[in-house]
């Protein structure tokens, strides 16, 4: 569990909160009581990696997570805590006498342990410790190390000052020197990357923490490697590398992060995590720090990649629909999910801190928080929803599938009886952004055939008035389920961020691929996509029963009786925001446009297509979106299926199939 930790905490709060109080004594006590379980620690470390912030020490306490890590011997731990959350390892207990972590675990017997902890304590200047692991050992150590002060420099106004990472990381790095190095060790195949403390505004309005460009990185690693003391930079100043300093007066600090990608099969197989090549680490973390959506990766001859840092994703830039996860490990970021992003096409700043007007309105969504909840079921989205789910039933489907319990026939109503609400920050931050870029567009997009098209032949479902009508935007139905064997529930795949739920809140920045489990093969009829239905009878065909788990398409008939169902429980329907953009709308099928290992949208120069009701090959209309940012899983509707007309529902309409 430690060889898999990853560092990009979310930046510790200055006040903690009082959540972040009560959780750091509760992993407190547990680290007291049961810190010689290796279980423990894991469990501990997953808590503080979904609230970093809770990995401070209440004044009350004698011991940090740190100090309880040695006194038990867990290096492992004591690794995650220095590297992952810049825990200080000079910090003392609050007995007496203080001790710090190296003489806590030499008192328990811990020698070994004790004298690693040593070894990473900085004692030479860190813009020398800093060279890669590749280059081989540290440059000699000088005999004095600037501190802040002799570079005029006023140490506390130095520790706080504006920089893209996180306050609590940069003081403990600064401890009052000149050159302080940040999270430099456990992390095989980073990269050394310097920040310089400058002038805002050509002085007198403070001063900042600058990041050196990737160009100057990569000038000042090469001098590191080849024992160079100091470095002119191209179109910039001079370091002395040993100082600490730039031009001989403004401070520079130094650090490490690791910038890696999946290289595995990808989706459910375990990660294959690769390193990327130094030059494009540095351009991936100016991005970063830039509040880029994207960077262009060009890692061969001839193919380019797109990383979009907003979900953490590769994909070549042919299409977006076989992506590679991605992750970033080292020092805190300040904003690890900033509310807006610089689109790299246009420069415009996206919004991504929006958000529907029923979510919650408290700071978890702005922590990454996922969480869902119920709506109360008087409340007027209920009251829409349970409108729209019933006014777009569709006679004349495939009559082995959807039906109701007991062999009642197709469901004349659904009634519904519960509607939660998925709040996830991270695939919604993706929407968000997708969103952003259409909106660019929204001219375009206005004057396409496809939207003049389907202004003049409407979808059934209705136009909500919070949706953004300019980018295409409309709610749709998607049908799920639990798997045929009852083990897998797709329905919470599709909603989570990856193979395991709600990791991008987490300390470990990786890609966030849950709404991919929702992509169709390259064989389907419209090729690889997500499949979206504006008639909930349609959807419907695809949700199996919460018993058996058949009755639905592909899957064996369903002999449940309805108490069984009602028993059970009730099936279940997603409702899907999407953005259309560009709708290309199929009226002559042809599968060559569709079906391949290629992206059918881009081949269409569209972003969406429809496929109109036609005789002989659809009977009901398919919308598919080819980006898995493009819709947003928003709302799970529980519902029963009956035989008869549901009260306040909407009319059952007859269909209209070709």
């Amino acid at each position: 569990w430690a060889a898999a930790a990853v560092a990009v905490a979310v930046a510790v709060p200055a006040v903690p909160s009082e959540a972040h109080v009560k959780l750091a004594h509760e992993l407190l006590s547990e680290a007291r009581d049961h810190g010689a379980e290796d279980a423990r620690w894991e469990k501990i470390l997953t808590e503080l990696r979904k609230h970093p912030g809770a990995v401070l020490r209440p004044e009350v306490r004698k011991f940090s997570l740190l100090h309880q890590a040695a006194y038990w011997g867990k290096r492992s731990a004591v690794q995650v805590l220095l590297d992952e959350f810049g825990q200080d390892a000079k910090a003392l207990s609050a007995d007496a006498p203080g001790l710090d972590a190296a003489a806590i675990a030499q008192n328990e017997g811990h020698g070994e342990l004790a004298d690693w902890i040593r070894s990473r304590t900085p004692k030479a200047s860190p813009a020398a410790a800093s060279s890669s692991a590749a280059a081989g050992p540290a440059a000699g150590v000088p005999a004095e190390i600037a501190t802040l002060a002799e570079v005029d420099v006023d140490v506390d106004a130095a520790k706080t000052a504006p920089s893209p990472y996180a306050v609590a990381a940069m003081a403990n790095a600064l401890g009052g020197k000149a050159g302080g190095a940040l999270g430099n060790g456990g992390l095989e195949g980073s990269v050394p990357l310097w920040l310089c403390l400058r002038p805002i505004g050509g002085g007198g309005g403070g001063s900042e923490w600058k990041p050196y460009t990737p160009a100057h990185n990569a000038e000042l690693h090469a001098a590191l490697s080849s024992g160079s003391k100091s470095k002119s930079l191209k179109g910039g100043g001079l370091v002395d590398l040993s100082a600490g300093v730039e031009g001989g007066k403004l401070p520079i600090v130094s650090f490490r992060v690791l910038w890696e990608w999946d290289s595995g099969e990808g989706g459910k197989a375990a990660p294959a995590w690769k390193p990327y090549p130094q030059e494009a680490q540095w351009q991936l973390e100016a991005a970063m720090c830039a509040a880029d959506a994207a960077v262009e990766l060009g890692l061969g001859a001839a193919t380019k990649y797109v990383v979009e840092l907003v979900g953490l994703r590769q994909y070549s830039s042919k299409d977006a629909f076989r992506c590679r996860r991605v992750r970033r490990r080292g020092v805190p970021l300040r904003q690890p999910f900033p509310r807006q992003v610089r689109d790299i096409g246009t420069g415009a700043w996206l919004d991504l801190a929006t958000r529907p007007h029923f979510w919650p309105k408290d700071d978890s969504f702005y922590e990454g928080v996922p969480k869902r909840f119920d709506l109360p079921m008087d409340s007027a989205v209920v009251g829409h929803i349970s409108e729209w789910i019933n006014s777009t039933i569709r006679q004349g489907h495939a009559a082995a599938f959807g039906q109701v319990p007991g062999y009642g026939g197709p469901a004349k109503g659904y009634e519904v009886v519960r509607v939660e609400v998925v709040v996830q920050p991270s695939l919604w931050r993706r929407y968000s952004c997708y969103m952003g870029k259409l909106k660019t567009e929204a001219k375009a997009i206005q004057n396409h055939e496809g939207t003049k098209y389907l202004k003049k032949c409407p979808m059934a479902m209705p136009q909500s008035t919070w949706l953004d009508p300019d980018v295409g935007e409309a709610y749709f139905w998607h049908g799920s389920g639990k798997s045929a064997d009852g083990s897998v529930d797709l329905i919470d795949a599709i909603v989570s961020v990856g193979h395991e739920p709600s990791e991008e809140n987490s300390e470990e920045m990786a890609v966030s691929d849950g709404a991919s489990s929702r992509f169709a093969k390259v064989t389907s009829m419209f090729g690889a996509g997500v499949y979206l239905a504006d008639i909930a009878s349609k959807a419907n065909l695809y949700v199996p029963c919460p018993v058996c788990h058949q009755g639905a398409y592909f899957r064996d008939p369903c002999h449940c009786s309805m108490a069984d169902v009602e028993k059970k429980g009730p099936y279940r329907m997603l409702l899907c925001r999407a953005a259309m953009g560009r709708v290309y709308v199929e009226k002559k099928y042809k599968e060559a446009r569709y079906k391949g290992d290629f992206n059918p949208a881009k081949k269409l120069g569209v972003d969406s297509v429809m496929g109109e009701a036609t005789k002989g090959q659809l009977a009901f209309r398919e919308y598919v979106v080819y980006n898995d940012s493009a819709s947003y899983p928003e709302f799970i509707v529980h519902y029963f299926r009956r035989s008869h007309v549901v009260k306040n529902g909407g009319p059952l309409k007859k269909a209209k199939l070709f």
